[in-house]
């Protein structure tokens, strides 16, 4: 009988005393984890918006280059169309010296 009362009196503690307490630290140690996870995660959001935030700057600032480098690419067609023009009015000229200068040789051979 003394050893049922013991068992007894072991159950009876561990009811009472030790599974409380065991659940409590549980409890403890949950909640605590719970807070540093949501700590953890509200530090990732942070960090998240702040990429979001950098990001559409970049996008905008990529646009805007983009805007820049079809005005330049634009100018420098023109540019380009300029000297293809100017090129030719240079052999232009050439030819109409060369011209010139068989008139004038033809003017002599004629004198």
């Amino acid at each position: 009988m003394a050893d049922e009362e013991l068992w007894q009196t072991l159950l009876r503690f561990h009811r009472e005393i030790v599974k409380p307490d065991i659940e409590a630290t549980e409890f403890r140690i949950i909640s605590s984890l719970r807070s540093e996870m949501n700590g953890h995660f509200d530090a990732i959001y942070r960090r998240l918006e702040r990429v979001e935030t950098e990001l559409t700057v970049l996008s905008a600032q990529v646009a805007r280059l983009e805007k820049r480098v079809e005005s330049l690419d634009a100018r420098v067609e023109a540019v380009e169309a300029k000297l293809a023009l100017r090129s030719e009015l240079d052999e232009l000229k050439d030819q109409v010296a060369r011209l010139q200068e068989r008139i004038a040789e033809i003017e002599k051979q004629i004198n």
